[in-house]
């Protein structure tokens, strides 16, 4: 297998990252080839509206609202029939850092269930409440019914779906046949960072609109970048906004989210950012 490392640009970031994150890395060491770890994201707006930026989300209003506190801790359907298992990937919030974490919780229908039940937590056990949800999948062999919402509780359910979208931090649109959420955003926990190599958008299905795109970086403590920028249309196909090195790195405890400002109303958008993870050990 080929080391990641033997790519110049790959060294030439990680060297990056040491030389601007000093005060960040501190004591620990930078970590690429043990954690032999990617990441690729992706997400699909169904409706974007003519001017206004929205993230590249199927929830269904612009942006997601973050929360600094682990406040993420319901999931249900809006069907009485799902109950099937769902894999919550996400971040808890511990000792000022983000933790990486993945949560198979069993769906009781339109009822809210509560905090999940750990499978893989390499920094310790934990089935709480999230600060930060990433995906969401359906791991059983049965297709979900209606559509799977992961929220806060401080608010009203109606037959299983949360009235309150600023709350939502996910959803699969389970009643139009996807088995996993659609959210070209993540986090980046406190004992790892990402070294991004590409990403590419497109405007999808009959809409004749322009859409431009921004890729985003929230470092801790700050607000979102643009980290690198691009547009599509309907006729331009899934085109490449960033694929070229040197590459974008991005540092423990950090945001990133594809946002989308379209031409028209009701456009589709699509994105997608895919790169290395590195450990902080």
């Amino acid at each position: 297998m080929a080391n990641v490392l033997d790519d110049p640009w790959v060294a030439e970031a990680v060297r990056r990252f040491q030389d601007d994150y000093r005060s960040v890395i501190a004591n620990r060491r930078v970590d690429v080839i043990g954690k032999n770890k990617s990441i690729l994201k992706f997400g699909r707006n169904l409706d974007l509206t003519s001017g206004t930026q929205e993230t590249i989300w199927d929830v269904g209003i612009d942006n997601e609202t973050y929360v600094e506190d682990n406040l993420i801790n319901r999931i249900s359907s809006s069907s009485a029939s799902d109950t099937q298992t769902i894999r919550v990937e996400g971040h808890y919030l511990a000792d000022g850092g983000y933790h990486f974490v993945i949560l198979d919780v069993p769906l009781n229908g339109q009822t809210p269930v509560g905090e999940g039940i750990v499978i893989t937590d390499a920094y310790g056990q934990y089935g709480g409440a999230l600060a930060r949800n990433s995906r969401l999948a359906n791991l059983s062999g049965t297709r979900l019914v209606g559509d799977v919402y992961v929220y806060q509780d401080t608010q009203t359910v109606t037959a299983g779906v949360p009235q309150d979208l600023t709350k939502v931090h996910a959803k699969i649109r389970g009643a139009a046949g996807l088995q996993q959420s659609n959210k070209c955003a993540t986090t980046i926990s406190n004992e790892d960072f990402y070294i991004l190599t590409s990403s590419r958008v497109g405007v999808a299905k009959a809409q004749a609109a322009f859409v431009d795109f921004s890729l985003e970086v929230r470092e801790h403590g700050g607000t979102f970048r643009e980290r690198t920028i691009g547009n599509g249309s309907r006729d331009s196909g899934f085109n490449p906004i960033f694929e070229k090195p040197p590459y974008i790195v991005v540092p423990p405890n950090s945001d990133i989210r594809i946002t989308g400002i379209s031409s028209a109303n009701t456009t589709t958008g699509i994105a997608e950012f895919n790169g290395i993870l590195g450990a902080l050990v």
